[in-house]
């Protein structure tokens, strides 16, 4: 007997995992529940089954399946009919809660009840989204970096990233706090905050998952946003797909820094894909493997704005520091991956997991104001080794044990356009001469082991683990000098010798510039999901974080940092919940408050470890031109001036871990069967921000005008001369409301718009992130840095769309024209960042600081133009044969060549007291902007 009839049922789509969970409860026709039922939940698309029981109150629940298109849900017990439903999408960290009512009769007969879900989420309180499949393989993604997708995300601002590098993202009035992971496991750069470990290809993504607040006990390591990549598995059918795409130099607009009559730098982008997938073993071994290859001509990115006048002024040689205004970057891009899923036994699963990246790129370095001569040749390289194992011990009680080994190696190296002796920095005009970026290296070596154990009973789920990553870094600091010149007046006179110590300041470095050194870090959580109606769950738990630094010098110089200190009161309580309001829950209310701990970024340590004011170490030497130790244009030091003349860092002995107390609040409602509108509301108060003081300098009683202390040549502890100490005392506020609508593919057609206001106020400068600020600007008054986060965006637009419409006409012909085509367009508009305008001078005596604010003018107070862009992609596709098609596809990133600016040089002229010169200027000069109008165009076969 077949029946039709539509499940009660909800979603659930951004909790943190590589798996699904699908559970439920079990009626009979009376409502009563009815336990003891036997349960099968099929992929239809591997054969993998997994049965379990219904418990003593009716429910079930089966989760670590991976994503799949189609699932079956059977239900069998004697005297009913059995159950069936079939076609159920799972996501990745997706919970699909079904509620089954069987009908008396025998379990020969067959109820088919339709496998459509409800588009609202109903059992997780946290914030974020998941990027399906056909998202990831269809919106416009020029780049190729499968990272940028993330912006998509309500809460989630920032900038996309023209290659493989790394994105701006910012969530939660943070900037650069992001949890990457990769299947669930780490992917995260220890060293500063907003790194990934691992580039990764578009190719062997199968979805991507962003939660950016309220999520779980279980996952943490962040203030603001995780980013979780979930890779491709293979399947019962072979399928697999291979593309070419490419583009060339009048496929692009000319870029919107482009000097005036240079002409437009040669573009050439060559791009290669191939991926396979299918059964080692029917219904029980499955692989997948993909590869790109990528060779791109990076020059249209590396514009230089050194004009020739300025070149010439400089005593340089125009065509050889500037050529035809663009630095000559290429990129050479290799991505590899294969996966196996081995279903063992009926009771245990395997999944391994290797994938590799390498990068080569000659003369990576340049544009802007640095000239050719501070070219560097860049290599990247990183890979991963993972392993799963599911196991159920019982059938209430099921462990996941999971390990990964992942390293990256990254060097820089001099190359024949790099100039010779100390790097020379004219401010605001040009960089060039040698480079104090090379040679250098970076290491990272990451083991972790993550256990999970969860249990079952009744209305709950209990689940309980722990997380160890060891991590191993190694660096080699480059033993270069640099002179800052504050005008090119000066400049000459230092190489005329009318004189040579016409420079702001001279930086130098002595002793070992090589160091190596250890983290651990340990995580253990126990958490509860609570299903207290079927309506209503209640999700609560603990975490608690402990993050074993860096062993410090025991022999160092300066006694805070012989010894770190060891935060061991990291506990972070979680609670949530969702209420599905109404018999069919298309209105959900979802709440949740939590404690956020971040993980320290391990830099702050390693700075106080090799430049810590003892011989064997490197010390890093900055001086004015007023210094005994001053050396004489060109000149290095004669000799390494004693410990009272060095700058050194450390941390301050009462460090503590960074963290983050977060709520929101959401209401969802289905407006219809594949459309839902969700408004919220979120929090969040950062306390022990770290930023970076200078403990050792000592006022001379003199203010500026609006009250910042002078300081002079005294110091508080005699023995050194600058102390630079990491603190974390930074605070933050943060309030966001936000609206989301989300139409899910039906008819040809989906679509996701975000729209997110949000003020950030902070009072915390930070140095060791993407694009930071410097340090706190009077070490007196943490107060006078209170102001508009860098990260603060108010308004932020986004939205994507694909469009596959079907139109059955009667002519062949219109047939054929009209469809199989697919357009695809991703928007992004948000107001701009805030930055500070500095003076182009120092006027309160901290030595080391080339610039301070002008009087009366606070911290990020000048805003950037707003940003806009709308990408698109329209694909045109040919049925081969069965199984078999072809695609003509075009994409276009900045579709109407929007100029946005991403920076803008806000110094201004100050008179020694601090005051302006002249009144502020109504803009500031542009120094770079969003990429211009880039066209891609490719085939792929698919099969």
């Amino acid at each position: 007997m077949l029946c039709a009839l539509t499940a009660g049922a909800g979603t659930a789509a951004a909790q943190v995992s590589a798996q699904g969970t699908i559970e439920g409860i079990v009626r009979d026709g009376t409502g009563a529940l009815v336990p003891g039922a036997e349960v099968i939940v099929t992929n239809t698309e591997t054969g993998i089954r997994r049965a379990v029981v219904t418990n003593h109150v009716g429910i079930f629940r089966v989760p670590l399946l991976n994503p799949g298109e189609s699932y079956l849900v059977a239900v069998e017990l004697a005297g009913f009919r059995r159950y069936e439903q079939p076609g159920i999408a799972l996501r990745a960290g997706q919970v699909i809660s079904l509620n089954i009512s069987m009908q008396l009769g025998q379990i020969q007969e067959v109820v088919t009840v339709s496998g459509d879900v409800g588009v609202v989420k109903t059992d997780t309180a946290d914030i974020g989204r998941t990027i399906s499949t056909r998202e990831i393989a269809n919106l416009p993604l020029v780049s190729r970096n499968p990272y940028n997708i993330g912006l998509l995300t309500a809460g989630v601002v920032g900038r996309e990233n023209e290659e493989f590098g790394v994105p701006r993202f910012s969530a939660n009035g943070f900037k650069s706090r992001v949890d990457y992971r990769l299947d669930g496991n780490t992917n995260t750069q220890k060293d500063r905050p907003g790194l990934r470990l691992q580039p990764i290809s578009e190719v062997f993504i199968q979805e991507v998952q962003m939660a950016n607040n309220g999520f779980n006990a279980e996952f943490g390591g962040t203030t603001g946003v995780v980013y979780n990549a979930v890779t491709k598995a293979g399947t019962n059918d072979f399928h697999g797909e291979g593309s070419y795409r490419f583009r060339r130099t009048d496929f692009s607009a000319f870029p919107f820094n482009r000097v005036p009559g240079a002409p437009k730098a040669p573009t050439s982008v060559d791009n290669f894909t191939a991926a396979l997938g299918g059964p080692a073993i029917q219904d029980r071994w499955h692989f997948f493997t993909g590869y790109e290859y990528l060779n791109r001509d990076l020059s249209g990115q590396r514009a230089i704005t050194v004009t020739p006048a300025t070149a010439t002024a400089l005593g340089l040689d125009p065509g050889k520091v500037i050529g035809n205004g663009f630095q000559d970057a290429t990129q050479k891009v290799n991505f590899f991956i294969v996966r196996s899923d081995f279903q063992v036994t009926s009771n245990h699963k395997m999944v391994n997991r290797y994938n590799l990246f390498r990068n080569n790129s000659p003369n990576n370095v340049g544009g802007g104001l640095n000239t050719k001569e501070v070219s560097i040749d860049f290599g990247d390289a990183s890979d991963a080794f993972a392993n799963q194992l599911i196991s159920f011990l019982r059938p209430n009680l099921l462990n996941e044990f999971r390990f990964q080994f992942s390293r990256r190696l990254q060097d820089r190296q001099t190359n024949s356009q790099t100039g010779s002796g100390p790097e020379i920095v004219v401010t605001g005009i040009a960089t060039f001469g040698g480079v104090t970026s090379a040679p250098q290296e970076f290491s990272q070596k990451i083991w972790q082991v993550i256990d999970h154990m969860t249990y079952n009973r009744g209305s709950h789920s209990i689940k309980f683990g722990v997380d160890i990553q060891r991590i191993n870094d190694g660096r080699f600091t480059p033993p270069a000098w640099r002179y800052t010149f504050p005008t090119i007046q000066a400049y000459l006179d230092a190489t005329s010798g009318k004189n040579r110590l016409s420079y702001t300041s001279f930086q130098d470095q002595a002793g070992n510039p090589e160091i190596d050194y250890n983290s651990t870090y340990y995580a253990f959580f126990v958490q509860d999901e609570w299903k207290v109606l079927p309506n209503l769950r209640f999700n609560y738990g603990i975490r608690w974080d402990l993050y074993d630094k860096p062993g410090a010098h025991p022999q160092a110089a300066l006694e805070t940092s012989r010894s770190f200190n060891r935060d061991t009161n990291n506990i972070a309580p979680r609670a949530g919940l969702a209420w599905g309001i109404g018999p069919e829950r298309r209105t959900v209310l979802r709440a949740s408050y939590g404690v956020f701990f971040d993980s320290p970024a391990i830099n702050h340590w390693a700075d106080a470890i090799q430049n810590n004011g003892t011989q064997n170490v490197l010390r890093s030497v900055t001086v004015g031109p007023t210094s005994s130790f001053a050396p004489a244009f060109p000149g290095r030091l004669t000799s390494v001036p004693p410990i009272t003349q060095i700058d050194i860092l450390t941390v301050d002995p009462n460090f503590a871990d960074m963290y983050a107390h977060q709520a929101n609040l959401q209401l969802e409602r289905q407006l219809a069967r594949d459309l839902a509108v969700t408004a919220g509301y979120i929090f969040t108060k950062g306390t022990r921000i770290p930023v970076r003081r200078n403990i050792n300098v000592v006022a001379t009683g003199a203010r500026l005008a609006d009250g910042r202390p002078i300081f002079g040549s005294g110091r508080v502890d005699s023995r050194f001369n600058n102390i630079r100490s990491v603190e974390s005392v930074g605070n933050s506020n943060y309030n966001a409301g936000f609206l989301q609508i989300n139409k899910r593919f039906s008819r040809g057609f989906q679509a996701t718009l975000s729209y997110t206001y949000a003020h950030g106020i902070d009072d915390a400068p930070e140095v060791n992130v993407l694009d930071g600020e410097g340090e706190i600007s009077d070490p007196s008054n943490r107060g006078r840095d209170r102001g508009n986060s860098q990260s603060d965006l108010r308004h932020n637009l986004t939205f994507s769309t694909i469009f596959a419409p079907k139109v059955d006409a009667q002519s062949e012909f219109l047939r054929t024209l009209l469809n199989n085509n697919q357009v695809s367009f991703v928007g992004r508009f948000t107001s701009g960042e805030y930055f500070s305008i500095l003076g182009n001078r120092n006027t309160n005596g901290l030595t080391g600081t080339i610039a301070d604010r002008p009087l009366f003018i606070g911290r990020n107070t000048q805003k950037l133009p707003g940003w806009k862009q709308i990408d698109m992609r329209y694909s045109r596709y040919i049925p081969l044969r069965e199984g078999f098609r072809a695609e003509i596809f075009g994409e276009f990133t900045n579709l109407f060549n929007m100029k946005s600016i991403i920076s803008q040089n806000g110094t201004v002229s100050v008179n020694t007291d601090g005051s302006l010169v002249s009144s502020l200027p109504s803009t500031f000069p542009n120094t770079n902007f969003i990429e211009s109008r880039q066209f891609q165009m490719g085939f792929k076969v698919h099969f």
